[in-house]
């Protein structure tokens, strides 16, 4: 039998009496359509008006979310990054644009790093127009996620944000990347100035947009700890301690602000830092427990997820 190990290393200044412990996430939630649109948390309803955004505060727990009369059970949880995130619940594009700057002065082998860099930004987005669908490659990403995590695309320039016309580029580098996020409208209007790869393409941008992906809310991928077959697990100490973990997390999903944050790291060292050799004879044991902590993992980088009702 294996034991599993994570390492959590927790910072804490001898002067404060305690750990910080987080209780809650800032974050925005957006409208890019021409109309405005209702947004209900935890029952209270939330009016944003056209192309604009609302902050929002999140304390950590489950949390109900609707739109469109469509009801999401939402797991608000600390990550290893603590990026911001953008919930986009009309499911409408959004695109996160590379932009080059370079020297006054550069030289070709430096232009030819450049054009490297560049290739490798390019992504394959699937473009509509006039009832067409066609695949193009263009230096940028293209997401309609329910939640857009920046520690996933990892852009500077926020909605709203705009470029600057220069930047301080160190003389050894030649060339900064800098990333912005658009609503996809917005993309298409910068988009003849700042994406010259579009000339390779006959494509008319005034009826041009990116293909969706995902059309409605409980069609998305949710989360949920795995079922464990409890027969499975060959020795009665083994299946009651994986139930009474599995007991342990439905206790926690009760949980709200810094009591959910306390409660989900030590569950996480309850189920990674698990010694199996106690369980060396109990077949299935050893291979609930990496299910469990695998499901764990899968979500460690995010914020919010989907619980499966």
């Amino acid at each position: 039998m294996t034991k599993i190990k994570y390492f959590l290393i927790v910072v804490c200044s001898l002067a404060l009496v305690g750990c910080f412990v987080p209780s809650k996430i800032q974050t925005m939630i957006d409208n890019p359509t021409s109309n405005e649109i209702k947004v209900t948390i935890d029952g209270t309803e939330h009016v944003i008006p056209p192309v604009s955004k609302i902050d929002y505060s999140f304390e950590f727990g489950k949390h109900t979310l609707v739109y469109n009369q469509e009801t999401l059970n939402i797991l608000v949880k600390p990550n290893r990054k603590n990026e911001l995130n953008i919930i986009n619940p009309t499911l409408n594009n959004y695109v996160i644009m590379n932009f080059y700057f370079i020297v006054e002065k550069m030289k070709p082998a430096d232009y030819g790093m450049l054009l490297m860099s560049k290739k490798t930004s390019m992504t394959t987005v699937s473009v509509m127009y006039d009832g067409k669908v066609k695949e193009i490659e263009l230096p940028l990403s293209v997401t309609n996620d329910l939640f857009i995590d920046q520690s996933e695309y990892w852009w500077k320039y926020d909605l709203d944000k705009p470029i600057p016309e220069k930047i301080t580029i160190r003389d050894s580098t030649k060339f900064s990347t800098i990333k912005k996020i658009y609503r996809e409208a917005e993309f298409w209007k910068i988009a003849p100035e700042y994406v010259e790869e579009l000339d390779d393409y006959d494509i008319p941008l005034d009826r041009v947009r990116f293909v969706g992906r995902t059309p409605e809310l409980n069609k998305l991928p949710t989360f949920s700890i795995p079922d464990i077959a409890l027969n499975s697990i060959a020795c009665e100490q083994g299946r009651n301690d994986i139930q009474a973990k599995l007991n342990n997390w439905q206790q926690i999903l009760t949980l709200t602000g810094s009591d959910f944050s306390e409660g989900y790291k030590d569950f996480k060292s309850t189920i990674i830092d698990a010694n199996t050799e106690v369980f060396k004879n109990c077949d299935g044991y050893s291979e609930a427990l990496n299910d469990i902590a695998d499901a764990l993992e899968s979500i460690s980088d995010l914020n919010f997820v989907i619980l499966k009702e």
